[in-house]
């Protein structure tokens, strides 16, 4: 028994030791991941990576700062506009009015802004990021988008915005002292513009992402107005900043996975099973010829760049003449474009974005012919009718879809374009609605269709 006490003393001794060692061991890596990390931060300073003293017109803000700051800014008000930030301003749907609005705020409360910046991360299959710009002379903002990769590029790499998200706070240049070595281009732009002063400021958002505000001020820059005060009104200002970069990355989404129109309805509420309204619209129908020879042939990449090929011809012509894709169905493309009280008109958008993209499509089957590469070809069928528009599916699956015989008539119509030799077809009906001369090429029973349907080409042919 004494034996077993003595073992079992033994073992909790031996699991402490062996505790401690693992715990010098910890520490050990951490010391060494510690001094790695600033060796590494120390050689980035060292090559103009990060700000920290090596930029003499550099320095760092506060990361945080009590709101009461706010109201010691000097002969600043900033207080009244971060007020008015939390009541009206929150009110306005419209990012651009509130920027401008704060923009003029910040002029009358004593700041000299000369221009102002926000800019955010999104969540898009082509664009990393948006901003927005307020310029005092204009009293004007424009938005603007940047692709994947724009981190890679000189324009981004050591910016303000590059700096600040390496060292997580903001940050301060004084533009007499600039370093034509260490700072980059975009603060000689500004200070030859007029600015003295330029501020970075963080705007913490969800899933690390990061949105920013800058301010660029003509003379005297920042000497009326304390810096913590500066950080305060952009904290106050961030939550806001980040609703509207929300509602855009929202907004971008809806729109690029289920089109402008259905997005609005979307966000304007539209959301139950069986919320539909009827509408009068012309229909596209629009199908790849020869896919699963191609599925057979190519590689997968090979595929998917061919669909997208395709899918890009269809979607512009489409786009740029008012209508919207609904669907893409495998390799078809069903699409509709609304009549309002103009039925004629929409026949002749949507026949005349099968001509636009018949004829970039040649474009790319020159190029895809002298790369060797399979061309592309596709039918469309046009018709047009009442359909019911909105939201259908199950309870957990739903989506925006038009439902109706006039969207089962044009894919018949489609249907039947390899077999006329035609790769465009359209009823007779959407023929008398166009301004293009048309001729019959016959009449034809369709699966599920009762009578006959006379289908039409363009006289010229595509």
């Amino acid at each position: 028994m004494a034996g077993s006490k003595r073992g079992r003393g033994w073992r909790r001794r031996r699991i402490a030791r062996h505790s401690r060692r693992l715990a010098g061991r910890a520490q050990t890596a951490l010391v060494r991941l510690l001094s790695a990390s600033h060796l590494a931060l120390r050689a980035r300073r060292e090559t103009g990576m990060l700000p920290g003293e090596d930029s003499p017109a550099q320095s760092r803000l506060p990361r945080t700062v009590s709101l009461s700051a706010l109201s010691q800014a000097g002969g600043v008000d900033l207080l009244s506009v971060a007020d008015w930030l939390s009541t009206d301003g929150a009110r306005l749907g419209s990012f651009a009015e509130l920027f401008a609005e704060v923009g003029s705020r910040l002029l009358a409360a004593g700041l000299p802004v000369m221009r102002m910046r926000v800019g955010a991360q999104t969540l898009h299959p082509e664009m990393a990021a948006w901003s927005a710009a307020w310029t005092a002379d204009t009293g004007n903002v424009a938005s603007t988008q940047a692709r994947h990769g724009i981190s890679e590029t000189g324009a981004y790499q050591n910016s303000p915005v590059h700096l600040m998200r390496l060292v997580g706070t903001g940050l301060r240049w004084q533009m007499g002292q600039l370093d034509a070595e260490r700072d980059h281009s975009v603060l000689f732009e500004l200070r030859d513009a007029g600015a003295v002063d330029y501020v970075i400021l963080p705007i913490p958002m969800e899933h690390d992402r990061l949105a920013y505000l800058s301010l660029a001020f003509a003379d005297p820059g920042l000497v009326h107005c304390d810096l913590a005060a500066l950080v305060a009104f952009g904290q106050s200002f961030g939550p806001l900043l980040a609703a509207h970069a929300h509602r855009h990355m929202a907004v971008s989404l809806l729109e690029t996975y289920v089109g402008k129109r259905t997005g609005q309805r979307v966000l304007a509420g539209h959301v139950r099973r069986g919320d539909v309204e009827r509408i009068d619209a012309a229909f596209w129908y629009s199908d790849l010829r020869g896919f699963t020879q191609m599925s057979e042939d190519l590689s997968s990449k090979a595929l998917i760049e061919t669909l997208n090929s395709y899918f890009e011809v269809v979607t512009a012509a489409i786009t740029a003449r008012g209508g919207e894709i609904l669907q893409f169905i495998g390799d078809a493309v069903l699409a509709v474009f609304e009549a309002g009280d103009d039925l004629n008109g929409a026949c002749q958008s949507a026949v005349d974005a099968a001509i636009d993209a018949q004829a970039a499509l040649a474009v790319i089957n020159a190029r895809r012919s002298r790369a060797g590469q399979p061309l592309i070809r596709f039918g469309i069928g046009l018709h047009y009718g009442e359909v019911a528009y909105g939201n259908v599916g199950a309870f957990d699956r739903m989506g925006f879809n038009a439902v109706g015989p006039a969207v089962n008539r044009t894919a018949r119509i489609e249907s039947l374009t390899k077999e006329f030799g035609c790769d465009l077809l359209m009823s007779e009906p959407f023929a008398q609605r166009i301004a293009l001369p048309t001729e019959a090429v016959g009449s034809r029973p369709m699966k599920g269709i009762a009578e006959q349907m006379t289908l039409y080409r363009l006289v010229e042919g595509l």
